[in-house]
């Protein structure tokens, strides 16, 4: 499992990149502990699904961040 925390300061505004960017991060942290945690068990041959950002709407989590 995989966790990442961002700090943002209430005067600081996160628009959709800066939103995107923090997502990408995350996934790429969560894709290299489980390539790596993968090796010698059940799951070795398998892989993560390629994260598409064209599957999700961050206007709902944008409204939460303002």
């Amino acid at each position: 499992m995989a966790e990442d925390s961002y700090v943002i300061d209430l005067p600081d505004i996160i628009d959709k990149n800066e939103l995107q960017t923090m997502i990408r991060n995350s996934y790429t942290k969560f894709k290299e502990k489980f390539d790596f945690r993968k090796m010698g068990t059940v799951l070795q041959d398998k892989s993560l699904v390629p994260f598409d950002e064209t599957r999700y709407d961050l206007d709902p989590v944008l409204l939460l961040l303002q």
